[in-house]
């Protein structure tokens, strides 16, 4: 197989591209995804991402084989792995499945599983920094915080925000004026050897770049990690500023509007020992 083959698509374990139009994650964003960095046909994150996963299927009341869910994967990680050297995107989608019009739906319907495989191309220059700005796009609170579902409207609209602008990323902040996350990223601020990064417990998405960091990569630094509401002026006068993706890894944050900052010693070895995993 080719990169120029890709994408490919399983759906319900067939090779194919289409879902019936009565689907309720068309319908009405019932359900979740996962967007998955692939290394030579391996997921070096993919526990955090099964994690996270099962956790929302859990809170959504979605049911899923395991066997069904791993056969799937490890089709399309086959085909990834016929492309060697190349880096790749996995995305699994889970909906509740199709079923008659309404809200309401019968739980023993069967769900829907989507796994696609796409090419991907990171652009190693935003490495070096980027600039961001204050979206006005505001994120509401829901009962559904840190889960990656498939109702992600408040970052289309965030996202559209920069068309035609020179701004690389927009930082959401909650309906109170914290600081919630970035449209496609999680924030971190670096002040006084301590690392802050906002709570997601009231909106944003819980990344697997974001968890992992925490959970394993700052210890090894020394630091200390509080998770606190964050202010613009938290922003102002944080030492370094950086946002972390698992496909994109960790982008240091350059500018603000008219705060300026530095790549910092820190963000750059939190960079090298990020990229380490997808060399291991």
């Amino acid at each position: 197989m080719s990169k120029s083959q890709l994408p490919i698509t399983y759906v319900n374990g067939q090779q194919d591209s289409t879902i019936s139009i009565a689907d309720r994650g068309l319908a009405y964003g019932d359900g979740l995804f996962e967007t998955i960095l692939v290394v030579d046909g391996e997921i070096p994150l993919w526990a955090y991402h099964h994690a996270r996963l099962l956790k929302g299927l859990l809170h959504l009341h979605i049911t899923i084989e395991s066997q069904r869910l791993r056969q799937d994967i490890d089709r399309a990680l086959e085909e990834a792995k016929k492309l060697s050297d190349q880096l790749l995107v996995l995305k699994v989608i889970v909906t509740r499945g199709h079923a008659t019009r309404g809200y309401q739906v019968n739980p023993d319907i069967p769900a829907t599983l989507i796994v696609q495989l796409f090419p991907v191309s990171i652009d190693t220059d935003k490495h070096n920094g980027v600039c961001i700005h204050i979206c006005e796009q505001k994120l509401f609170p829901v009962n559904w915080a840190g889960l990656k579902t498939l109702n992600q409207l408040p970052y289309v609209l965030a996202s559209q925000e920069r068309l035609n602008t020179e701004f690389d990323e927009g930082l959401l902040l909650s309906m109170e004026g914290y600081i919630v996350e970035a449209t496609a990223r999680n924030i971190f601020i670096i002040r006084d050897e301590k690392l802050y990064t906002p709570p997601l417990d009231q909106c944003g998405v819980e990344g697997v770049q974001r968890t992992y960091i925490i959970e394993k990569l700052v210890t090894q630094l020394g630091f200390e990690v509080i998770e606190k509401p964050l202010l613009i002026e938290d922003l102002v006068n944080a030492d370094e500023v950086f946002l972390a993706n698992s496909i994109t890894g960790i982008w240091p944050v350059t500018q603000c509007e008219n705060h300026q900052w530095q790549v910092g010693p820190v963000t750059r070895s939190l960079q090298a020992m990020c990229h380490g995993i997808f060399l291991s």
